[in-house]
């Protein structure tokens, strides 16, 4: 896609149908809910229906939701296409790493994997 694609870090682009309003509200919604994080951008779809695409310029990655339909879909989409492929580890965000079952240890060098 054209230079909006790259505006940001984080752009999230809406392909909006004319006749599909409701794509077109949910789409505002999340714009106004996360507008100081990324970047949102709505045009005419290039196929017949609406879509929701994501590009991720820091790892230059580019996400199509495959669901728009079910409720919280739009925001699901936005926080896993925001996600680094290799994310930073903090104190902060370690549970929510350690849920998937590998160990973190915190240690004065850094980081430390455990997968015992």
């Amino acid at each position: 896609m054209g230079p909006f694609s790259v505006l940001d870090d984080v752009v999230i682009m809406g392909y909006h149908h004319p006749d599909d309003w409701d794509f077109y509200d949910r789409f505002r919604t999340l714009a106004k809910k996360y507008r100081d994080r990324f970047s949102f951008v709505v045009t005419r779809p290039i196929s017949g229906t609406s879509a929701l695409v994501c590009y991720n310029n820091i790892d230059d990655v580019k996400h199509t939701a495959s669901d728009t339909v079910s409720v919280g879909a739009f925001e699901k989409f936005t926080m896993l296409c925001a996600e680094p492929l290799i994310p930073e580890l903090t104190r902060r965000n370690e549970a929510h790493y350690t849920s998937v079952g590998i160990s973190v240890h915190h240690e004065r060098r850094g980081l430390v994997w455990n997968t015992n």
